[in-house]
């Protein structure tokens, strides 16, 4: 009996929160110990965090298309089809992992051109991004080996992994940047190598687990297997989800170089702000996976008419917790970016990008939702439609005419973000109510 009671909603969210605080832990010890070194070094591992956190979200790929098929198949007590899945796309992760790496490598210096950043901060950022690199199979294949899980009802043991994931590159940082027991200093590139390998422990951890799982029975064997049907499944629900991932980011990455165009401080004020606005992302990346887990497993079980009752309860949910979350942006901005930074205009951009960017979270709850019931139900190209043009259409393009053809400032860009968010969970929700993902074959 698949439970849809506000306190399973919870039940499954709760897990992946902790899970991506402690993955936020992970940012803010890299954030903090490297601002610690100078601007620079803050700006410099930014761009690259910005490039690394575009591939992170091509993993998306894969895990849509994981989260579809093995939820939906779970609903339909269909085991042996959850096990197929979930085992193509594992074997697709690590395939994609190596070909990210190594496209990554082999460009590096090319992208870091573009945000024409000063020579030592992009001397700093490429240096950075090289070695994080090294993480991008491990990373890939750990997400994807989470949304098994998550997919299954399992949303604990991703939580216990990247606990342990923030708590090793925590300890490692300080050592590998500084230098202590043994190991000389290697300042800004400790803290990317000390996400490599929080990464490589977090894979290892994560496949003993599924190894151990009992919902799923995973025997060896299953990944000796290469079946092409079932990873077209996985793809052709992904590659819209991917595009989605590919497109929100690399709009980052572009709106990132529009505001070095502000200088330095622009670049390091956006950055810190993120960090915190990712707090409300956190507690919607648990709704997100509850939600869409829920959805894919109701719909397997032929429980259409639940899937409405679980998307209002995550609206009111989301809308609870939204109110908080702003005031708290709100009263604490200042306050927050300067944990960051003691630079006057660099608190002073961040605490704006705060204010202005939290008016608009409220709506990114539809957004979050309608994602979501998307997702579990396989339907992936409306978030993309829409997607694609808040953000290229409005907040790219509103930013770029505010820097280069109306000069209004960098408050015009924490603006534009505002608006995209705005739309983007608008327009969502009325396709959402449209229904046509309620007959989405998988």
């Amino acid at each position: 009996m698949i439970d849809i009671s506000y306190k399973n909603i919870v039940k499954l969210a709760f897990p992946v929160m902790i899970g991506m605080v402690m993955h936020l832990i992970l940012g803010f010890a890299d954030r903090f110990f490297i601002a610690k070194m100078g601007v620079d070094e803050a700006a410099g591992s930014s761009l690259s965090g910005t490039l690394y956190w575009l591939l992170i979200t091509f993993t998306a790929l894969v895990s849509a298309g994981t989260t579809a098929i093995v939820s939906r198949k779970v609903g339909e007590n269909s085991d042996d089809e959850a096990i197929l899945g979930a085992s193509q796309s594992i074997l697709l992760s690590i395939f994609f992992g190596i070909i990210f790496l190594l496209l990554g490598e082999i460009t590096a210096d090319m992208i870091f051109r573009f945000f024409r950043a000063t020579k030592n901060v992009t001397e700093i950022g490429v240096n950075y991004y090289k070695v994080m690199l090294f993480a991008t199979p491990m990373m890939f294949l750990s997400i994807v080996v989470s949304a098994v899980f998550q997919a299954a009802g399992d949303t604990k043991t991703p939580m216990i992994v990247f606990a342990g994931m923030s708590l090793v590159n925590v300890c490692l940082n300080p050592i590998l940047m500084f230098g202590g027991v043994g190991i000389p200093p290697l300042g800004v590139t400790g803290a990317a190598w000390g996400t490599v390998l929080a990464e490589l422990f977090g894979a290892v951890w994560i496949l003993y687990r599924l190894y151990r799982f009992e919902k799923l029975k995973f025997k060896f064997r299953y990944f000796l297997k290469i079946d092409f049907p079932m990873m077209k499944r996985v793809m052709k629900i992904g590659i819209w989800g991917g595009l989605n991932g590919f497109s929100r980011p690399l709009s980052a990455l572009v709106l990132q170089r529009i505001i070095s165009f502000h200088g330095t401080s622009a670049i390091a004020a956006f950055s810190f702000g993120v960090q915190w606005i990712s707090l409300f992302f956190i507690f919607f990346e648990g709704i997100r996976v509850a939600i869409s887990t829920l959805v894919g497993q109701l719909l397997g079980a032929k429980r259409v008419s639940d899937v409405d009752i679980i998307t209002k309860r995550g609206l009111k949910l989301g809308f609870i917790v939204s109110v908080f979350l702003v005031f708290f942006f709100f009263v604490f901005s200042e306050t927050g970016i300067s944990i960051f930074s003691t630079d006057v205009a660099i608190i002073k951009m961040g605490s704006e990008y705060l204010k202005i960017v939290s008016i608009s979270l409220f709506l990114a709850v539809p957004l979050i939702v309608s994602a979501a019931v998307f997702m579990g139900s396989g339907d992936t190209i409306p978030p993309m439609a829409v997607s694609f043009f808040a953000n290229w259409g409005i907040k790219v393009g509103f930013a770029w005419s505010a820097t280069y053809i109306f000069p209004i400032g960098v408050k015009a860009i924490w603006l534009a973000i505002a608006i995209a968010l705005t739309f983007e969970g608008v327009i969502l929700y009325l396709w959402l109510l449209r229904g046509k993902w309620r007959t989405k074959k998988v």
